[in-house]
């Protein structure tokens, strides 16, 4: 029954978010870091060229660190306004309360869409790298990409990823909630992703803001003990935060506006 009552509320939720710009904005925005760095190899060919390394993984890395410590974070802030905003006009939290479900399926089911959003989100970047990559081979054989085989990377870098950004996920959603001005929501996420900038160019340092572990996360290098310890940390730091952060939601929400908005 509990399950049935959260498949419905999801459900709820998936067809609202139709009408807003949130899928297409997860489907194009990771498209500009495949851009920018694409459109930089061109300008610098020739340092392309003398890299040692395995092709894909240099373009693979330079693109996930660019996203996971900047142009990731005011994604997160915009998709929680976004999926939170009717609701936040118009006393719409009235007219939710007012649906056949439990406040805390209500709850959980949007954070659930956020989650969903940004799985989506790293699944079109990881695409967007690998169509870069074999319209290279083709086009532009000097850069090497046909010479080595696509890294394992591929696979769990995006997975690391979206768990290492569970808890600010599930802060920037609290917030959006809870906190009624967008203009507010959004500037704790620039906010923040300012200082991360600052704070990833010293790991020892960045471990201790949340904002950091996605890009901690998206350093993990299976071969490494070190970068897989410090992204491993991350990422169950992470899980924590979010488990706190949705509790203390849900133990909020029991209290909120019992009569509604």
């Amino acid at each position: 029954m509990q399950n049935n009552q959260y498949s419905k509320a999801l459900k709820a939720e998936l067809l609202k978010i139709k009408s807003t710009v949130a899928i297409r904005l997860a489907l194009i925005y990771p498209l500009i870091p495949v851009l920018i760095y694409g459109i930089v190899m061109f300008y610098f060919q020739e340092k392309v060229m003398n890299n040692q390394g395995n092709t894909w993984q240099f373009f693979n890395t330079i693109v996930w660190n660019f996203w996971s410590s900047f142009a990731f974070l005011p994604l997160i802030g915009l998709q929680t306004i976004l999926i939170n905003n009717l609701e936040n006009s118009n006393n719409g939290w009235r007219n939710l309360f007012s649906l056949p479900f439990p406040r805390k399926y209500i709850y959980i089911s949007k954070l659930s869409i956020v989650i969903l959003l940004t799985v989506l989100s790293l699944a079109a970047l990881s695409f967007y790298v690998l169509l870069y990559g074999l319209i290279c081979s083709f086009m532009v054989p000097q850069f090497g990409f046909q010479n080595y085989q696509i890294p394992l990377e591929f696979l769990y870098k995006p997975a690391f990823v979206a768990i290492g950004s569970l808890g600010i996920i599930s802060v920037h959603y609290f917030l959006s909630v809870f906190v009624k001005n967008i203009y507010t929501c959004f500037g704790v996420a620039i906010f923040f992703t300012i200082i991360s900038l600052f704070l990833i160019q010293k790991e020892n340092i960045a471990i201790y803001s949340p904002w950091s572990w996605g890009a901690l996360s998206s350093h993990i290098e299976l071969k490494s003990k070190v970068s897989f310890q410090s992204g491993m940390t991350a990422s169950l730091l992470s899980i924590g935060l979010s488990i706190f952060v949705i509790v203390l939601g849900l133990i909020k929400e029991k209290s909120w506006n019992k009569g509604g908005q």
